[in-house]
């Protein structure tokens, strides 16, 4: 199994989520065709071309869905990444963030760490102008986490814990 493929299960998952919930969603990929954005032409969608590209949208919030992976294969866990910073056009990054990780907590998934990062630099949640989040979902060099990915069932579960935080945030006033 790839990464792609679970990442894009997911985001398709909580795509559909979304929209059921009300919200207007742009997916940056399908998995076959990325946007005319790939400036190297090399049929890759780099962190920069996509920052480039969801720069050009009218967006209120990114998600992006990632699986990790270490060295140390004890290493486990889902992490939410996220940065507010001077080009954000508002101050939800962290607030999202926290309504994610307050969604997954409810829903008890069985994830040994459901921890958020704010310390990483990552280009799509550096350099983006919407709020955003980066989430790993776990890692593919951990046991645990890996038979929890390729559950189709903890897949949905997941997409419904972010889609009822976003949904939260969105419709708690917050904002």
């Amino acid at each position: 199994v790839l990464e792609k493929e679970i990442n894009l299960a997911i985001a398709n998952m909580l795509d559909e989520k979304l929209r059921h919930m009300g919200y207007t969603t742009i997916m940056t990929h399908n998995g076959k065709d990325i946007p005319s954005w790939d400036t190297n032409k090399n049929n890759i969608f780099s962190a920069s071309e996509r920052v480039v590209y969801v720069n050009t949208l009218d967006i209120d919030y990114l998600v992006s869905i990632h699986v990790n992976s270490n060295n140390d294969p004890s290493v486990s866990g889902l992490w939410i990444c996220y940065e507010q910073n001077a080009r954000k056009q508002n101050d939800w990054s962290e607030k999202i963030a926290q309504s994610i990780s307050a969604s997954i907590a409810e829903n008890q998934l069985d994830v040994t760490k459901n921890v958020l990062k704010s310390e990483y630099s990552l280009a799509l949640t550096r350099e983006t102008y919407a709020a955003a989040s980066l989430i790993e979902i776990g890692f593919a060099t951990n046991v645990a986490d890996a038979a929890r990915m390729l559950d189709p069932y903890w897949q949905g579960l997941l997409a419904q814990s972010i889609a009822d935080g976003i949904d939260d945030f969105f419709k708690g006033g917050d904002n």
